[in-house]
């Protein structure tokens, strides 16, 4: 593959190993990413679009994820220098292209130092559409102390190169070395990639919302009032000291208390 911006050097390493991700069409054994080249960014709306250079290795060795990432935002002067490697993962597997190679999109979690924000956990996502490599992505995400510091998820464009290049670089996704032990690919979760994009909720029927907190599609309520799991209606909201009696279908103070109206409280009897 070309090499478009060599001071970028990649340095191999061997880390911690993760559990296998779940997927009918993935390989049965991890394969090999690598890759580099240059986004437009804006960082998400954080500055004028510039340059974002990327070196990119990563893959499975002896059972453990393995690789090395760097990433330079020229908007900013941003520097990433992967410190370790925690998870390789499957996202998807498109057709071979029409030469017969891989072609799909993983995913790369670590920690890394940079010259901004100090240490940090990344995640990145990158797909290889195969040759000629037109169509190809790279997506950053950075986050401190389970913050968010910085991330390239927001912008219009993901492309190598930007929209309508030719040169950006590109991604390249290997088979498995048949003859090395591998290993499988990594189950993302908070323990090895808690810079990961918390997923999307599931799609609801019409008329009902997802609720985080209980995990569940549940009523879609009007204005002021809000889903009761145990009823399985919707019922008013109350305010702060007092429950909704579902018999009364009013909102009450508890035992012992009688609600004030010049305070807006419950207070004691």
């Amino acid at each position: 593959m070309r090499r478009g911006i060599g001071r970028l050097a990649v340095a191999a390493l061997v880390l911690a190993a993760a559990g296998p991700a779940g997927a009918g069409d993935q390989p049965s054994s991890c394969d090999y990413l690598d890759g580099e080249g240059y986004i437009v960014t804006t960082a998400s709306g954080t500055h004028n679009p510039a340059k974002a250079e990327f070196c990119v290795t990563a893959g499975c060795k002896n059972g453990s994820p393995w690789g090395n990432l760097e990433y330079i935002d020229k908007g900013t002067r941003l520097n990433v220098h992967a410190t370790s490697i925690t998870a390789y993962v499957f996202v998807d597997q498109l057709p071979p292209d029409r030469h017969g190679e891989l072609r799909g999109t993983r995913q790369i979690c670590g920690t890394a130092k940079t010259n901004h924000f100090g240490n940090v956990d990344f995640w990145v996502q990158a797909k290889d559409t195969g040759e000629p490599n037109t169509y190809d992505e790279f997506i950053i995400r950075l986050t401190k102390d389970k913050q968010l510091v910085y991330t390239t998820e927001g912008d219009a464009d993901h492309t190598l190169g930007g929209p309508g290049s030719r040169g950006g670089g590109e991604l390249d996704l290997e088979k498995p070395n048949r003859w090395k032990r591998t290993g499988d690919f990594s189950h993302l979760d908070a323990s090895n990639c808690p810079a990961a994009p918390a997923p999307p909720p599931p799609s609801c029927p019409p008329g009902e919302v997802f609720d985080s907190g209980s995990g569940m599609c549940v009523s879609q309520c009007p204005a002021g009032q809000t889903f009761d799991p145990g009823t399985g209606t919707c019922i008013t909201e109350c305010p702060s000291g007092q429950t909704f009696n579902p018999a009364s279908g009013m909102c009450e103070c508890p035992a012992g208390t009688t609600f004030d109206p010049a305070s807006g409280t419950c207070l004691p009897d």
